[in-house]
């Protein structure tokens, strides 16, 4: 038995049966024995076709103020490259390719993101989802490797199966500062918090530190480059000076990594810190600073 069948379908599987007995899984090209009590009967042949493994990438990402353009390449399946730009949006937004990289059945398909000036070496997520498990046997997400030193991400050859249809969405996030002021003892600074840097988003993020606040205020953030120096300060409130506090700084990410920050010279209560320009986790793109105002002990002159 055999068939014709077009370019993006696998080769036809048949079924056949004389109504009594019934012979599954024939291949293309396959042969069928017609039972000897079946003679001047009827055979009736089912050919079902199945598409090949199709791979369709998406992405997601939050602009700011800058219109990046992210470059893929796909290897083990048909159009080895893919190009998604964007305009500034101060949303996270999610565009998805309209081809397809058509695979074939066990063969691996290996995804590779170009590094973006101003963002992150990779993704900070990459997740492979089969939108026809339920048909294809797969699970709902598959298990992709992933490489985050190289951005590269592989759907197992495993998961490469008839009617799949996989869709791979890699999610980009720059760096976002936040900034909290935390006080100690009775004193309340209600001064202006300030983070400055490259291409930020909104350019410079101010809050005032309510006077009344128990134990601290605002939390202003930042968008800024990736590797990018970045400044936060806080200037003084109406009738305070910063002279009478000793100020800390310390700032993590949301993984507990530590940024070491630098004091700039001859300004009181401002620092620098680098942005991270690599992968380090899911959540690393967001480095939250806090700084510490005590009030100095009161000098008694006689």
């Amino acid at each position: 038995v055999a068939a014709r069948f077009g370019v993006g379908a696998a080769a036809p599987v048949y079924s056949c049966t004389d109504g009594t007995t019934t012979v599954n899984n024939i291949v293309q090209g396959g042969t069928v024995t017609v039972p000897a009590s079946s003679t001047g009967g009827t055979l009736t042949c089912t050919l079902t076709n199945v598409a090949l493994p199709v791979v369709v990438l998406g992405k997601a990402a939050r602009a700011g103020s800058l219109s990046p353009t992210f470059n893929f390449t796909v290897s083990g399946a048909t159009n080895a490259s893919a190009v998604f730009a964007f305009t500034p949006n101060n949303s996270v937004v999610t565009q998805y390719a309209t081809q397809e990289h058509r695979g074939t059945v066990g063969t691996a398909v290996t995804i590779t993101e170009a590094t973006t000036a101003n963002w992150p070496s990779a993704p900070a997520t990459a997740v492979c989802t089969d939108l026809n498990a339920a048909n294809s046997g797969n699970p709902a997400t598959i298990p992709i490797v992933s490489n985050n030193a190289t951005a590269t991400y592989t759907v197992p050859a495993a998961n490469m199966v008839l009617g799949a249809n996989i869709q791979c969405v890699f999610s980009n996030e720059q760096p976002q500062i936040l900034l909290n002021k935390i006080f100690v003892g009775t004193a309340r600074d209600a001064g202006t918090l300030r983070i400055t840097g490259t291409n930020s988003t909104p350019g410079n993020a101010d809050v005032t530190a309510p006077a009344n606040a128990p134990g601290g205020g605002g939390t202003p953030f930042a968008v800024v480059n990736a590797g990018s120096v970045v400044t936060v300060s806080e200037t003084a409130g109406a009738g305070t000076l910063l002279a009478n506090y000793n100020a800390a700084i310390v700032c993590k990410d949301d993984n507990g990594l530590a940024y070491a920050t630098t004091p700039t010279s001859g300004v009181p209560g401002s620092w620098t810190l680098v942005s991270p320009s690599g992968y380090v986790s899911g959540n690393s793109e967001f480095i939250r600073c806090n700084i510490t105002n005590t009030p100095k002990a009161p000098t008694l002159t006689v």
